[in-house]
């Protein structure tokens, strides 16, 4: 008798794809198993990765597939100091963000109220932090048709 048998094929097939099952459920525990190791942070210059870090709330004991990514964006963009950000998953265990900061235009005063604003009209907080780290014009406003022409000429420029 043969040992290829019909029956000993399809033992052997059977076996062969059991194992291939197993493989994969392997790989994909496997997958999922692996923990978030460090973040890496690109584009930055005035903010810091402590404060992203504790922004995005994230922690190492999870998987870093269980990570939605679209809430990390949001999350960071919801910041004033944030124009955009990207985020991606590099394996094993590397969460990458990619941030552009909002670049202020000027340092507007009104009424002893300091704000800054970019290029997209968009308001920037200010602290000693910032006052520091924005070398920027000085705008004293002293009534609403100083804004107007103010808020033209950036505009136009």
């Amino acid at each position: 008798m043969s040992m290829f048998n019909k029956k000993n094929v399809k033992i052997i097939i059977y076996i062969i794809f059991l194992f291939y099952i197993i493989l994969l459920v392997y790989d994909y525990n496997k997958k999922n198993q692996q923990t978030l190791e460090h973040i890496v942070f690109k584009g930055l210059s005035f903010l810091n990765e402590k404060e992203l870090t504790r922004l995005i709330n994230i922690s190492n004991s999870k998987s870093i597939f269980s990570y939605n990514l679209s809430r990390i964006k949001e999350s960071l963009e919801n910041s004033p100091f944030i124009e955009s950000a990207g985020i991606s998953i590099k394996i094993p265990g590397e969460l990458h963000v990619y941030i552009i900061e909002r670049t202020p235009l000027a340092l507007i005063i009104h009424n002893d109220k300091q704000i800054f604003v970019d290029y997209y009209n968009q308001v920037i907080p200010v602290n000693s932090k910032t006052l520091n780290n924005f070398p920027v014009p000085i705008i004293n406003i002293i009534n609403i048709l100083d804004i107007v022409t103010i808020v033209n000429l950036i505009l136009n420029n």
